[in-house]
């Protein structure tokens, strides 16, 4: 079978050729096979509805998949997004204030819901707001004097306006009576039952467990209604905890009155169930509660109870009993006043009740910043709610002293007095330091020993002791050195002008038989130079100063400067006798010495054994100029 069937196979049907194609991608269609979409022949839900598809040379054709939908894991598909993740609805749903939760009969998959006791709010573009926040609400509950709460009804947690604490709407449709059958009573519940523990997917739920009080305010007033006949209402004021309990405050409000043994009677065993092994006892239908051993649960309501007040006055205010009625008169016909406590104004004040004195009013905060010298100099007014504080400026700190107040003692500056013991003080920031220590001292108040520094420096005091005293022996060695070097060149200069000394003899002694003078007649006596009839001093015609001897005197040659002669040449001479140099009438006798070039005295000695000294190389440079 040669036929050309494409993805499929070919097959001989008789002598028919036949394709046959994939089933779940292909189909035969013009004698070869083709993919479904291209043949408009997808089979039922093969894609979601309204979803397209397209040729695909791998897999034969794939659905286009887009919105709530993803493309499965086979390529070819789609399957539903979840769209609280993967659809942001969780996003969106946040900006809403609202819960994300999957709706696929929904257009877009998924559902923004509120949080029990919240409902979406049309003043605030549908943002989950508290029920008893909405505007609608707030106006129903100030028509009745009442208070807005959350009750579970039906199962649906819904806003209510109840009468606060020791008021009661009993004839009329507002809260302006006061009770006359007001108790209240504290029980221990399970703590267990009604903690809310903390949930991180829901942003509704605080890190820390709180407490469920519409589950509290119902199972007790389930449970009271069936213990009591003339039960009117009842209300958890407030729980706190102790241990493994919750110490729950409670109103109780009767149509009548009751006597104590009536009240107490949800202590009995017949009444409050005792579960084995248990310490609680059930007070159906299903309120779980601490036995109590007290006689009294039950007492007559005080407006000035911190629970009490808290609700009927709020937390901003003190409260006080009129004890100026008759000493006999009952609690409950007994007036009492809510006043501002310290840090709060009255703003305005109203009477509660009618034909009663009772008085509370309505506070708000006091700035007391805004009084003059509030605050100590070194310090900066920084107001709270009912109070205030005193910050330390810059550069100030609080008393080390723990007794002393900033409100009333100031700040004290941060280096003034000094914290480092043994250091200088920095300041650092506003309000902090840092010690620059000495180099023996560390710490951070520089108050402790630096064992490094201490050490390292007795190290280099001995040592230093001992590197001086052998500098010192080798300076006195060196000055010693020294003397007997200066000493020996001493008088081996002393030897060398001896030397010169002589050869100088020497030479004037030649020269002075050459010329035939008179010689001295000892080797060692001194050349004598004639000093009789010493003529005077006179110039010549150059201007020459010159002495003038006679042709037999005798003395040791001036240097004299090179004159310029008339015959225009530089000749050498001497001041004294210059017949030497210049012709005479014993010309034969003089011609050997005429124009003969004069030499050092010290050109004679040997030049490996001459000794210069200062005075010769003086001596020399004399007869050179």
């Amino acid at each position: 079978c040669d036929k050309d069937c494409g993805v499929g196979k070919c097959v001989l049907n008789g002598e028919a050729k036949k394709c046959v194609c994939p089933f779940a991608t292909h189909v035969e269609k013009n004698e070869t096979c083709i993919d479904r979409c291209a043949a408009n022949s997808l089979l039922s839900n093969t894609c979601p509805s309204g979803m397209n598809c397209e040729s695909n040379t791998k897999l034969g054709f794939r659905c286009i998949c887009n919105g709530r939908y993803k493309q499965a894991e086979d390529g070819i598909h789609c399957e539903v997004k979840n769209m609280c993740t993967e659809g942001k609805g969780t996003k969106k749903c946040e900006e809403q204030s609202a819960q994300c939760v999957e709706s696929p009969q929904k257009t877009l998959g998924y559902e923004c819901i509120c949080a029990d006791g919240y409902a979406k709010d049309d003043s605030t573009n549908n943002t989950c707001t508290h029920k008893c926040s909405i505007a609608e609400q707030v106006k129903k509950c100030l028509a009745r004097l009442a208070v807005c709460e959350i009750e579970v009804k039906d199962g649906k947690y819904e806003a209510v306006c109840n009468c606060p604490p020791l008021f009661t709407d009993e004839g009329s449709d507002k809260c302006d009576k006061k009770a006359e059958y007001s108790f209240t009573g504290i029980f221990q519940v399970q703590r267990s039952l009604y903690e809310i523990l903390p949930n991180i997917n829901n942003r509704f739920k605080r890190s820390t467990p709180q407490i469920d009080y519409i589950k509290l305010n119902k199972e007790f007033k389930e449970s009271l209604e069936n213990v009591y006949a003339n039960f009117r209402n009842s209300k958890v004021l407030n729980c706190s905890d102790n241990g493994q309990n919750l110490d729950c405050s409670l109103e109780m409000q009767l149509k009548n009155a009751s006597t104590k043994a009536q009240l107490n009677i949800i202590t009995a065993p017949s009444v409050c169930i005792p579960q084995q092994g248990r310490s609680y006892c059930l007070v159906p239908p299903r309120l779980l509660i601490e036995k109590n051993t007290k006689n009294d649960v039950f007492s007559e309501t005080n407006p000035c109870n911190t629970d009490i007040k808290n609700r009927l006055c709020g937390p901003t205010t003190d409260c006080k009993i009129d004890e100026s009625n008759e000493p006999n008169v009952e609690l409950k016909d007994k007036s009492f006043q809510c006043q501002c406590r310290d840090g709060f104004v009255a703003m305005r004040a109203y009477r509660p009740f009618d034909g009663d004195n009772s008085s509370i009013e309505i506070c708000k905060d006091d700035d007391e910043c805004l009084k003059p010298n509030i605050c100590p100099n070194s310090t900066e007014c920084f107001n709270l709610y009912g109070s205030y504080d005193c910050l330390c400026k810059s550069n100030y700190r609080k008393p080390e002293n723990t007794s002393k107040n900033t409100k009333v003692d100031g700040c004290d500056a941060v280096c003034d007095p000094n914290p480092c013991k043994y250091g200088n003080c920095i300041t650092t920031g506003n309000h902090g330091f840092a010690c620059s220590c000495d180099s023996s001292y560390t710490g951070f108040l520089c108050d402790e020993p630096n064992s490094l520094v201490i050490n390292l420096k007795d190290t280099l005091r001995k040592h230093s002791a001992l590197i001086g005293g052998i500098l010192g022996a080798l300076l006195v060695v060196a000055i010693i050195v020294c003397f007997i070097l200066f000493k020996k060149l001493k008088g081996k200069s002393v030897e060398g002008e001896d030397d010169y000394t002589k050869h100088r003899r020497l030479r004037i002694l030649s020269e002075m038989t050459r010329l035939g003078r008179k010689q001295p007649k000892a080797e060692n006596d001194d050349i004598e130079v004639e000093q009789r009839n010493i003529p005077t001093v006179i110039a010549n015609e150059s201007g020459d100063y010159r002495r003038q001897y006679r042709d037999n005197d005798f003395a040791i040659p001036r240097p004299q400067v090179s004159q310029k002669r008339e015959s225009g040449d530089y000749r050498r001479g001497y001041s004294g006798d210059d017949q030497m140099f210049h012709k005479s009438s014993r010309q034969s006798e003089d011609a050997p010495v005429h124009g003969r070039k004069l030499s050092r005295s010290s050109e004679r000695l040997d030049t490996e054994q001459r000794r210069i000294s200062l005075a010769q190389y003086r001596n020399e440079a004399y007869e050179e100029e």
